[in-house]
């Protein structure tokens, strides 16, 4: 091989070099933290492993088969490479949300950090924590074990209790449609 040759072999295998370090694909097979992707040629790469968002913010989320992704190789070689997501596509919108939100979506469950508070939704049902308060929102809350309020208790339309009721101080307040006014028994 004389000079010219080698040269232009070793520009042929630099250009192979730098096409590969960004490579972008579909991911067909998961096995734990490994993945497999298929190249837009057909070409399928070696299990990798896949980037996990760390920092400020942590979040574990698994890539899933049939997610778009992204293959950073350094030195263009894919079977070193780090599979991360692509990020949104017309087939994997982004999560909804605003500029300053962090947004989470899995399948009907989502979770959205704004500097205000956080709100998590699960179709009717939703939960929203400031700072001051918690709102909740559904059908029906069941609370199981032992509960404690520290403060005023407003009731918005019928109370059913089930089981004794007690009253911890020394007086105990009755009212009923039939008495012009409230009853107060002293314990």
């Amino acid at each position: 091989m004389d000079r010219l040759e080698k040269l232009e072999w070793e520009m042929r295998k630099l250009k192979l070099s730098i096409t590969n370090i960004v490579r972008y694909g579909k991911v067909v097979e998961v096995e734990g933290r490994k993945v497999r992707v298929e190249f837009d040629a057909g070409e399928k790469s070696n299990w990798l492993d896949y980037k996990i968002k760390a920092g400020k913010v942590k979040i574990s989320a698994p890539i899933h088969v049939g997610e778009r992704v992204e293959i950073i190789s350094p030195l263009g070689d894919t079977s070193q490479g780090k599979v991360g997501p692509l990020g949104a596509t017309d087939d994997t919108p982004a999560a909804a949300g605003g500029d300053d939100d962090y947004s989470i979506e899995i399948e009907d469950v989502s979770i959205v950090a704004t500097p205000d508070g956080v709100t998590i939704k699960k179709g009717e049902t939703e939960v929203k924590l400031t700072a001051a308060d918690i709102e909740l929102t559904a059908t029906k809350i069941k609370i199981n074990g032992d509960t404690i309020i520290d403060g005023e208790v407003t009731i918005e339309g019928d109370l059913i209790a089930k089981g004794k009721t007690y009253h911890g101080g020394d007086k105990f307040v009755a009212t009923t449609p039939m008495l012009p006014s409230p009853v107060v028994f002293t314990i």
